[in-house]
């Protein structure tokens, strides 16, 4: 019951911190809800936004483990989310407080939560370092509760968190875990418009190289080409190049900072968009290790399945 008061509790803070100039909630002049498969919450008479949750069953965090949380906006409007962490105490699941960082090295005051704000296209990464205590800090293990608002159906579906644990440097470890939402999310496999969230850091000592590397598989049925546009933290775009004719059946694989030059360190979302459809695969390398990266389906014409 500890659980279900303090989701509830977090939710009811979230409706009544909403204002009608925040991107994400819905201004209501087209008519009330239409969230589809998302649940709807109204912000005061006419203002509404849609909204789903899920779970990361898991988390480490202290003790040589890390956990990294990432997400972005897509590019058809802002969202918010919520990060609430619980732990297993006493027999029952409590809010855990933690340590915590963004990825440009902001430390985020201790808390059993976390939320924050994304405009179209900007990406975040928010890594849980320990729990914190009044004696010191030791590690915690738990869940991680996840809430996505939105503007509208469209921009839900097209926001899908990653958590990854790392042990580095110890071990070599960067294991990958989707978010287990409550609604069916779309698979998505014949979009148009493709994106993942990585860190961009090129380092010449191996141990240190951070890279994202991604492959396109035009299943398109003609010859494409397809824009690749990279997005910094804060949203802004800090580069863009097209790929050669990619021919229909072929896959290409590229790393995104020969791919595009010039880009600065730092957490970036990549998109991949184009005329015609195509598979796409996003990884992450992190000195030895390496990972999966989720792909999140932001093509317009997968809106309609």
């Amino acid at each position: 019951m500890r659980i279900k008061f303090a989701l509830l509790t977090g939710l009811l803070v979230l409706g009544a911190s909403f204002s009608n100039g925040q991107a994400w909630v819905n201004p209501g002049t087209s008519g009330g809800p239409d969230c589809g498969p998302f649940q709807s919450q109204y912000v005061g008479s006419t203002s509404w936004y849609c909204y789903y949750q899920g779970t990361f069953p898991w988390f480490d965090a202290g003790g040589g483990w890390t956990t990294i949380l990432r997400v972005a906006a897509p590019a058809s409007g802002a969202v918010q989310v919520k990060y609430d962490f619980f732990q297993l105490s006493n027999g029952g699941v409590d809010p855990v407080t933690l340590n915590m960082i963004l990825s440009d090295g902001t430390v985020v005051p201790y808390s059993s939560d976390y939320t924050f704000a994304l405009s179209p296209n900007q990406p975040s990464e928010v890594t849980l370092l320990s729990k914190h205590t009044d004696s010191g800090d030791i590690e915690a293990n738990g869940s991680v509760h996840v809430q996505i608002n939105c503007p509208d159906q469209a921009t839900c579906k097209h926001v899908m968190p990653q958590l990854i644990y790392t042990y580095l440097p110890k071990y070599p470890w960067f294991l990958s875990s989707a978010l287990s939402a409550n609604v069916l999310l779309p698979a998505q496999p014949d979009s148009t418009a493709w994106s993942a969230v990585g860190m961009n850091d090129p380092q010449t000592d191996a141990a240190k190289n951070q890279i994202v590397s991604f492959v396109i598989s035009n299943d398109s049925g003609s010859d494409q080409v397809y824009t690749v546009t990279a997005y910094d933290q804060t949203g802004k775009q800090v580069g863009q190049n097209a790929t050669p004719t990619i021919v229909s059946g072929q896959s290409n694989g590229y790393l995104l900072h020969g791919f595009l030059s010039g880009l600065p360190q730092g957490l970036l979302k990549v998109r991949v968009s184009g005329t015609g459809t195509f598979m796409f695969t996003a990884l992450q390398f992190n000195g030895p290790a390496a990972t999966a990266l989720v792909p999140v389906a932001e093509g317009t014409n997968s809106l309609e399945k």
